[in-house]
C-alpha cells in the first residue's frame, strides 16, 4: 500500500489562508462554494499563498501516523498528491511553492501532482490509500480499486484513517 495525502485542507490550511487574506468567509463553511469574481481576482494577486500556508491542525499527527505505517511495514511509502491549480497561468509559482512548503514541513515526503483533483485516481493501485477532503476525489479513487478516506478534520477522520492503515 502507498499512502497518498492531499495537501490543501488536509495538511495545509488553504481555507483559512484564503479567508484570512480576503477577510471573507465561504458561505456555510463550504470551501467549494462559488467565490465572487472580484474576490477571485484579488486572491490571484496572492502569488505566494501556497508557499505561505500554515499547517492544518492535526497535520503533524496525521503524517506521523502514516510514517508509522511505513516504518512498521504496513505501507510502502507516504506521498503528497496534490492538484495543479485549475488556472495555472494565474498561479505560476504554485507548483514550486507546494514543493517548497512540503520540504519545509515534511522534507521526507515527495510531492506528486495530478492535473485536476478529479484525476488523482490515475495514481491508484488496488489497496493504495488516499486521504482527501473532496468527496469526488475519494469516490473516483475507490472506483479504481483504492481505499479512500474523506478528510474532515484530524479529530473527525482519525479513527477511519487508523482503520484503513490497519492500526
Amino acid at each position: 500500500m502507498i499512502i497518498y495525502l492531499d495537501m490543501d485542507d488536509v495538511v495545509a490550511d488553504w481555507r483559512a489562508a484564503v479567508e484570512g487574506y480576503l477577510s471573507w468567509q465561504f458561505p456555510g463553511g463550504d470551501q467549494w462554494a462559488p467565490m465572487p469574481a472580484e474576490l477571485r481576482e484579488r486572491l490571484a494577486q496572492y502569488q505566494h499563498m501556497y508557499r505561505d500556508l500554515r499547517l492544518k491542525p492535526g497535520a503533524q499527527d496525521l503524517v506521523q501516523l502514516c510514517r508509522s505505517a511505513v516504518y512498521s511495514g504496513r505501507a510502502q511509502a507516504v506521498r503528497f498528491l496534490t492538484a495543479v491549480p485549475s488556472n495555472l497561468p494565474r498561479w505560476p509559482y504554485s507548483l514550486q511553492h507546494k514543493v517548497e512548503w512540503a520540504q519545509h514541513y515534511f522534507s521526507d515526503i515527495p510531492v506528486w501532482f495530478s492535473i485536476g483533483g478529479e484525476n488523482k485516481y490515475q495514481y491508484s493501485q488496488p489497496g493504495d490509500l488516499l486521504v482527501d477532503d473532496r468527496p469526488i476525489n475519494c469516490e473516483r479513487w475507490r472506483a479504481s480499486g483504492g481505499v479512500a478516506v474523506q478528510y474532515r478534520s484530524w479529530h473527525a477522520s482519525r479513527s477511519e484513517i487508523e482503520s484503513a492503515l490497519g492500526s
